[in-house]
């Protein structure tokens, strides 16, 4: 776990594959990818993600959940905290340890 958190905070990830509820990123130096679900994509509505990124895209993320479920982890991110041009997380006081 520790690694799939360093791997979101200290990089900005690629899009691995959009889907009508959201986009899945690639988390660096793990097997693992998360989901930005579209409602975490931007502070607009979204009803495409496809309109907001490709595959392949470079984008900010920040880790807002993880869950446990079948013996897998499942990660959630959202773009919407991140500004998208530096990085910079937009809400520093919502921390998943």
């Amino acid at each position: 776990m520790k690694q799939l958190i360093k791997g979101i905070e200290k990089n900005s990830v690629y899009v691995a594959m959009v889907t009508d509820y959201g986009a899945f990123i690639k988390i660096p130096g793990c097997r693992k990818q998360g989901l930005v679900h579209r409602t975490h994509m931007s502070s607009c509505r979204v009803d495409k993600p496809s309109e907001i990124v490709d595959v392949g895209d470079k984008v900010w993320v920040k880790l807002i959940g993880r869950e446990m479920k079948n013996d897998r982890i499942k990660v959630s991110l959202s773009m919407k905290v991140v500004n998208q041009g530096t990085g910079k997380d937009l809400d520093p006081n919502n921390v998943i340890i």
